[in-house]
């Protein structure tokens, strides 16, 4: 008699890979930001916030997608200049004013 799979042996077999974040990785992943992008996205949502401009929105002024943008402000993406220069210019301010002071930059 032939056994018929079961959904733990599909899953095994026929379905290894599952979405990213179901993974052990995934929490890995979330765990593992630079404090430092993390303080230059907390300056960034500062001065986006003090604008009173969504996170949405922003991301369409800056011409970033909403997600990637989002990333930057939780510093889990270390982003290119050209985006940085972006960021200041819907922002209408020096590119300086996006990073925290280097006090903050400094500590560990």
């Amino acid at each position: 008699m032939i056994r018929r799979p079961n959904r733990a042996d599909f899953e095994l077999h026929y379905a290894p890979h599952k979405p990213w974040n179901c993974s052990a990785c995934a929490a890995k992943l979330h765990a593992v930001r630079n404090r430092n992008l993390s303080l230059i996205g907390q300056q960034i949502r500062k001065l986006r916030e003090a604008k009173k401009i969504s996170q949405e929105e922003f991301a369409s002024l800056a011409n970033l997608d909403r997600a990637y943008y989002g990333g930057i402000e939780r510093g889990e993406r270390n982003f290119a200049t050209l985006n940085l220069i972006k960021i200041a210019v819907a922002l209408d301010v020096e590119v300086g004013a996006l990073f925290p002071k280097l006090v903050e930059l400094r500590r560990k």
